[in-house]
């Protein structure tokens, strides 16, 4: 994927690597949407850029397979977009943000708003999917180029989402954080179901919806209750994990989840575990949508 090869004339040395921070000072130079790979040569360091190749999945399903050469000791990527405040969703103007990641697993990043920059440099996490400060956090999305939507979060306090696990696989890093509960998976399951029931029938009551579950069935010993539905949501993720998803997905050649068995080798079961339960409706907006339609009971006890 590497296209041309430019070096910035910074000197370094073996035994003095660049920091995060220093990898995310070159990303500057870099045009939106595009990666930088970083390698040291002769005390300099060298920058290998190349465009991120269109994805219709989201922007950064681009960088899905690629693996870094060993002499590279970091990645960095740019781009561009408005950005939004995850907290309340408002539009903050046009944004542009980098992030750089060191094969130690150091990560920096900048969001800059209306020529306004924000930067972190932030550790590896101490503990899984811990953070590396009290900082605030945008989301890029609309951008002009290419199909980069709303998966590319940069949260500045230490930015997550498919755009920064692509960066540590690129580089065979772990995917930062704990992958999502097996309970996650499970209820999303169940309530793509219920999902599907009441856009068929324009309703659905609780006893619907709880029998919607796949561990319950459609005739259970008694009426069932939301005590049973966890009950069957804890016994369901009993059953399963997310490595032995993943593998049972690439030993069929199942793409369903729009991934080839390729990229799904390359990924992580942490990162497969976030790209299956972001391909589920959100569980909050299921239960709006109960209640939109006047599905009250039903939507409380979900």
């Amino acid at each position: 994927m590497i296209s041309r090869p430019i070096s910035n004339g910074k000197p370094t040395t073996s035994r003095q690597l660049p920091t995060a921070g220093q990898l995310l000072e070159l990303c500057d130079e870099l045009p939106p949407f595009s990666i930088a790979g970083f390698e040291v040569s002769k005390r300099k360091i060298n920058v290998h850029v190349a465009s991120v190749p269109p994805d219709e999945r989201c922007g950064s399903a681009g960088l899905f397979g690629v693996r870094a050469p060993r002499s590279w000791l970091g990645v960095g990527i740019k781009i561009g977009g408005t950005a939004r405040r995850l907290d309340s969703g408002e539009g903050q103007g046009t944004a542009v943000s980098a992030v750089a990641l060191t094969r130690k697993g150091d990560m920096a990043s900048y969001i800059e708003i209306d020529g306004e920059r924000i930067t972190e440099v932030a550790p590896p996490p101490r503990m899984a999917g811990g953070k590396g400060g009290q900082v605030e956090g945008f989301q890029l999305d609309d951008a002009s180029s290419s199909d980069w939507d709303n998966d590319e979060a940069v949260n500045i306090g230490r930015p997550q989402g498919v755009l920064v696990d692509s960066l540590h696989r690129i580089l065979g890093l772990p995917s930062p954080g704990l992958e999502i509960g097996t309970p996650a998976m499970a209820t999303s399951l169940w309530l793509s179901d219920v999902l599907a029931i009441l856009f068929i029938k324009g309703s659905i009551d609780w006893t619907e919806a709880a029998m919607a579950h796949p561990l319950i069935g459609q005739h259970p010993i008694i009426p069932p209750s939301v005590e049973m539905v966890v009950e069957a949501t804890c016994r369901a993720s009993e059953l399963v994990n997310w490595e032995r998803l993943r593998n049972n997905a690439i030993a069929k050649g199942d793409e369903s989840a729009g991934l080839t068995p390729d990229e799904m080798r390359w990924m992580d079961s942490t990162m497969f575990s976030r790209w299956i339960i972001s391909s589920f409706p959100d569980p909050e907006d299921v239960v709006e949508t109960m209640i939109e339609l006047g599905c009250i009971d039903a939507a409380q006890r979900v």
